[in-house]
């Protein structure tokens, strides 16, 4: 029996050495963690979503890419020069002779120009044309993308640091009324209720940490979307102006999808298609081109006699026109016409059906923003009278006239509902990013 105060203090002493240590051991990466955390807008956020995004350097990429393919889809209107040039040692063997060795060079310089080809190439630029359009819209629907996510997570983060304060203060009120129990002689209470409030109060903490568990996972999904590496703090807090709100109507919505980068590119992947059938097409039609070009060539003399040669130097100049008629390509062009024929209907087919549904989108979103609205007014008087109904019971439990179960519901009843208004601060926003990206981007 005369061991174990012995062995409590051994205990604590070990327990104590291990704590000093592992303060001295990690003293320097705590001391790298608690470095001042950068504080974030949400339009800081959304450009640096915008700015570190793979995707949108390779759009970007894509765009200077397109910008090439157009050019050389309109060199093929202007005129081809190719020049050529020939050395040769000859060996020249006649009959009564012997054997004479010299030397034949030449040079040749060919220009062909196309004059007409019934829309071959006019179709081609216009298709590579298209082309380089679809990849802007392709950048802007990137962009738009990007910063409706960077938004809704930025959202989701101040969501989860509200409702971190509201658990924080929930426990603050139910500690302060167990204090005020403990140090007040005017309050009497039964030995049930207060266990309950205690028992309320650890519930409490364990709602506060997985409210703080929460707000850690959204900042940090936060700062995967941004491409930040420090810890961050949001500068903005989950607030709503109701005086600058107000209803919005779906059909004058409506107009402003035409701005949506998704439907612009099927519209032009439809002309694209359009175009490269034209070209296809036109694979099989005759070529009408102006032909010119220079050739000369020259022998040394010995070479020149003994082969027979009167001249050992000539040129030769040209000019005329050219005209290539295709007659049997196993039906090859028209098969290629077809096939992008078929690819534009699909692409025309794909838009009427991502219309319909990004319009029904767009009356969801509007209908979902209009009745938060209404949720948000209806909760903001609830608030109210639940923060006027806690503090009435706060003032007559100080005087023992009502118990602490009741001061604890009227406590949490308020509670909660500030945490359903933080969602539905939350849900706005999100209902507001929604229809801002079926609409293109264009802030409302």
């Amino acid at each position: 029996m005369m061991l174990k105060p012995t062995l409590k203090r051994c205990l604590l002493f070990v327990l104590s050495l291990f704590l000093l240590t592992s303060r001295l051991v990690f003293a320097q990466p705590l001391a790298d963690k608690t470095a001042t955390p950068l504080e974030v807008s949400l339009q800081d956020a959304v450009a640096s979503a915008i700015r570190t995004n793979e995707d949108v350097t390779i759009a970007e990429l894509t765009l200077k890419r397109a910008e090439a393919v157009i050019r050389e889809a309109k060199s093929a209107r202007w005129f081809n020069v190719e020049a050529t040039g020939r050395y040769q040692r000859a060996t020249s063997h006649a009959t009564d002779e012997s054997p004479t060795t010299g030397y034949i060079a030449g040079a040749s310089v060919n220009l062909v120009q196309p004059l007409f080809t019934f829309g071959t190439i006019s179709n081609a630029v216009k298709a590579a044309s298209i082309a380089g359009e679809m990849a802007q819209y392709q950048h802007q629907d990137y962009i738009r993308e990007l910063t409706h996510s960077a938004k809704v997570s930025y959202y989701q983060a101040l969501l989860a640091s509200e409702q971190l304060r509201l658990a924080e203060l929930s426990l603050s009120n139910a500690l302060n009324s167990k204090r005020l129990i403990e140090n007040s002689s005017s309050v009497r209470i039964a030995q049930s209720d207060y266990v309950k409030i205690s028992s309320d109060i650890a519930m409490r903490m364990v709602e506060v940490e997985k409210a703080r568990l929460e707000r850690d996972r959204a900042h940090r999904l936060l700062s995967i979307i941004c491409g930040y590496e420090e810890d961050i703090v949001l500068s903005d807090k989950l607030t709503f102006n109701t005086a600058q709100a107000s209803e919005l109507s779906a059909s004058a919505l409506q107009v402003a999808l035409k701005a949506n980068p998704t439907l612009n590119m099927l519209a032009k992947e439809s002309e694209l298609h359009e175009a490269s059938a034209k070209a296809a097409f036109g694979g099989h039609l005759p070529t009408l081109s102006l032909l010119a070009g220079w050739e000369g060539s020259s022998a040394s003399d010995k070479f020149a006699k003994t082969s027979g040669d009167e001249l050992h130097n000539s040129e030769t100049g040209y000019v005329g026109v050219q005209l290539s008629v295709p007659l049997l390509d196993g039906g090859r062009a028209r098969a290629q016409a077809a096939q992008k024929r078929a690819d534009a209907l699909i692409a025309k087919t794909t838009y009427n059906k991502s219309l319909r549904y990004m319009k029904q989108d767009l009356v969801d979103a509007v209908e979902r923003y209009n009745r938060y609205l209404m949720i948000y007014q209806s909760e903001e008087n609830a608030i109210k009278l639940a923060d006027r109904s806690y503090n009435m019971s706060l003032s007559r439990f100080r005087t023992g006239q009502t118990s602490a179960t009741e001061l604890n519901d009227a406590e949490q009843g308020l509670s909660s509902l500030r945490l359903a208004h933080s969602f539905t601060i939350f849900s706005i926003y999100e209902a507001l990013s929604n229809i801002e990206k079926l609409v293109g981007g264009t802030s409302i």
